[in-house]
C-alpha cells in the first residue's frame, strides 16, 4: 500500500478547497452586494445578513466506470503499459485494488520491444549512451521482465552490436570497465528462468549470450530435451562457469553431458539430482573433459555404478577435492572381480550416504582409489561392517580429521579401536550415531588416544554410565559438543562425571535419556549455565 499512496497526482494538495462554484459564489459574490469596508483577510462581520439567492440543485453525474462489471474493468487494468499506471489505478477505490491484487503477472499483456529499435543504440556515440533517452529510460526492470517473459524472446535473433547496447539499461557494472551491462549481459537471469518456460531454443540463448555467467542451476526442465543440453555446451558462451547444478531434467543424457563439459571448461562444482538417464558412459565422458572439475555431487542417479564411479575418479585424478554421492542405488558389490583401481590424489572428502546396496567390497576399492581423504561420510550404509572399514583405512596415507559413521549398524567397538589408534592424534570430529554395538568399551579408547576431539556423537548407542566414568579421566580433554541422545543406559549416576566433562563443553544433547531424572536435570543446568543444554 505505501508504494500505491507514494504515487501523488494533481489532486493531492494545491487543488481547488470547494466541491463546485456554487460554494465560491456563495463568498465571494459578498463583496460587491454589500457595502461593508473591511480590510484584506478579515472575517465577516457576525451581524451581516446574507441575502437569499436561489441556487439551482446540483445533479449528480453517473459513475459510469463503477457500473462496468469486473470482467471489463479486468481487460482495461491489463493493457495498461507500465506498473506504475496500475498503481495509480487501484488508489481509487478498494474496488479497483481488490481486483488489482487477485490479476496475475502473467495475466497483464506485454508489448515486446523489437530487435530494430534496441540495436539503434550503439551507432550513438558514447556521450549519447551515457545519458539514458526518455525512450530508453523505460526500458529498465518492467521491460526487461517483459523481454524475457516468453522464452529469452528475441534475443536469439538479435545482431552482435546489439547485444552490447548499454544505455539506459539498469544493470550491473562490469570489473574493468566503467560500462553498465545489461542482466542477460552479466547473466542475471534469475526473474525469467522458469521450468515452465524453458526451452531448448531458452538454452541456446544461454550458451550464446550469457557469456559472463558464473553459476548456474536447473530445475524440473520439463520442455528441455536433449538437444537443449547439447546446444547450451556446442555455443562456447560458458567459458566463465563456475557451478552447474542440474535437478530433475530429463533430457540430461549422456552426449548432452559431454557436450556440457566441452563447453565449460572452467566448471569446479557440479551437483546432478534424479538425473535418470544419465550413465557411467556420460559421466566418464564428462569428466575427462572437464579440466577444472573440484567438486562431484551425484543424487539419487541410479544408472551410476562403481565402474563409471572408478572411471571418474581415473578422469579427475589430479584435480577432484569432493566426492558425494546420495541415494545411488546402481552402486553394488556385485561384478567387483579384479577391476584395475586408479588413484586420485587429489580427493580429500568423501561422502557416500544413504547407498543400501554398498557394502565391504566398495569400500576397499575406494580405499586404494583415495589414499588422501581426510573427511568421510558413510551415514546410513547398513551394509559396511568393520572388515569394510579396515579394508578401507589400510590404504590411507594421511590423516583423518572427520569421520562419520551414524546408522552404520554393523559397526563394533574393534572398528573404533583400529580408528582411534590410527587416527586418534589428529581426529576432531567423530560420528556414531545409531551404532548399537558400540559400548563403553568405545569410550575408553576415544579418552585414551583422541587428545584434540572437540566434536562426538554417541546418541542411540549402548553406552552407560561406565563409558562416562571412561571419559571424564583423560588427562587432557579439548571435547566442545557431545551428544548422549537415546542412550537410556545412562542414570543419574552418571552426572557427576558429565558436570566433569561439561566444563569444556559449549553443546550438550541430553533428550530422551529416560534414565535421568527431571530434577537431576536441573541440577545439571545450573551446574553448566555456559553450556547450550538439551534436555
Amino acid at each position: 500500500m505505501p508504494t500505491l499512496v507514494s504515487f501523488r497526482g494533481d489532486e493531492d494538495f494545491g487543488g481547488p478547497k470547494f466541491s463546485g462554484r456554487v460554494d465560491t459564489d456563495l463568498f465571494l459574490s459578498l463583496a460587491p452586494r454589500m457595502e461593508v469596508l473591511c480590510p484584506p483577510r478579515k472575517r465577516l462581520r457576525g451581524n451581516v445578513t446574507i441575502p437569499f439567492r436561489e441556487t439551482k440543485p446540483k445533479q449528480e453525474q453517473k459513475d459510469l466506470i463503477s457500473m462496468l462489471p469486473d470482467e471489463c474493468l479486468f481487460e482495461i487494468f491489463r493493457c495498461l503499459p507500465a506498473a506504475r499506471d496500475r498503481s495509480v489505478s487501484a488508489c481509487v477505490s478498494k474496488r479497483w485494488l481488490m481486483l488489482q491484487s487477485s490479476m496475475r503477472r502473467s495475466e497483464i499483456k506485454r508489448s515486446k520491444p523489437s530487435p530494430k529499435t534496441c540495436g539503434e543504440a550503439p551507432n550513438r556515440d558514447r556521450s549519447e549512451q551515457s545519458k539514458p533517452s526518455q525512450d530508453n529510460a523505460s526500458f529498465s526492470e518492467d521491460n526487461f521482465e517483459e523481454f524475457f517473459d516468453d522464452g529469452f524472446g528475441e534475443l536469439e535473433h538479435l545482431e552482435p552490436e546489439s547485444r552490447e547496447f548499454d544505455a539506459g539499461w539498469k544493470g550491473t557494472t562490469d570489473k574493468g570497465t566503467g560500462e553498465k551491462k545489461p542482466r542477460w549481459v552479466i547473466g542475471d537471469l534469475s526473474r525469467c528462468l522458469e521450468g515452465k518456460k524453458v526451452t531448448d531454443n531458452t538454452l541456446s540463448a544461454i550458451g550464446l549470450h550469457c557469456k559472463n555467467l558464473t553459476e548456474l542451476t536447473f530445475v524440473n526442465l520439463q520442455k528441455v530435451t536433449e538437444k537443449g543440453f547439447k546446444a547450451l555446451g556446442n555455443a562456447s558462451g560458458m567459458q566463465k562457469l563456475k557451478m552447474l547444478s542440474v535437478t530433475s531434467c530429463r533430457g540430461l543424457t549422456n552426449p548432452g553431458l559431454e557436450s556440457i563439459g566441452q563447453g565449460c571448461p572452467s566448471v569446479k562444482l557440479v551437483s546432478f539430482r534424479k538425473c535418470e538417464f544419465l550413465s557411467d558412459k556420460g559421466l566418464k565422458a564428462f569428466t575427462k573433459v572437464a579440466i577444472s572439475l573440484e567438486s562431484l555431487q551425484l543424487e539419487e542417479c541410479n544408472m551410476i555404478s562403481h565402474l563409471g564411479l572408478i572411471d571418474a575418479l581415473g578422469s579427475c585424478s589430479g584435480k577432484l577435492k569432493v566426492l558425494t554421492l546420495v541415494k545411488c542405488t546402481g552402486i553394488k558389490e556385485s561384478g567387483l572381480g579384479e577391476v584395475p583401481v586408479p588413484t586420485c590424489e587429489s580427493l580429500k572428502s568423501l561422502s557416500i550416504r544413504s547407498c543400501p546396496s554398498l557394502g565391504n567390497g566398495c569400500l576397499a576399492l575406494l580405499g586404494r582409489a583415495c589414499p588422501q581423504v581426510q573427511s568421510i561420510d558413510f551415514s546410513g550404509l547398513a551394509g559396511i561392517s568393520d572388515d569394510g572399514l579396515f579394508a578401507l583405512f589400510g590404504s590411507c596415507k594421511t590423516s583423518l580429521v572427520k569421520l562419520n559413521l551414524s546408522g552404520c549398524i554393523e559397526v563394533t567397538d574393534r572398528a573404533v579401536f583400529v580408528i582411534v589408534n590410527l587416527f586418534g592424534k589428529t581426529l576432531l570430529s567423530l560420528n556414531l550415531e545409531g551404532c548399537r554395538k558400540v559400548t563403553d568399551q568405545s569410550l575408553g579408547f576415544i579418552a585414551h588416544y583422541c587428545a584434540i576431539l572437540q566434536e562426538l556423537d554417541i546418541s542411540k548407542c549402548g553406552i552407560t554410565d561406565n563409558g562416562l566414568v571412561s571419559l571424564a579421566s583423560a588427562a587432557s580433554y579439548c571435547l566442545q559438543i557431545l551428544s548422549l541422545s537415546g542412550c537410556m543406559q545412562i542414570t543419574d549416576k552418571g552426572l557427576p562425571f558429565i558436570g566433569k566433562i561439561g566444563e569444556t563443553l559449549i553443546g550438550l544433547n541430553l533428550q530422551q535419556c529416560r534414565g535421568i531424572s527431571s530434577r537431576a536435570r536441573d541440577l545439571l543446568a545450573t551446574h553448566l549455565w555456559r553450556c547450550d543444554l538439551l534436555v
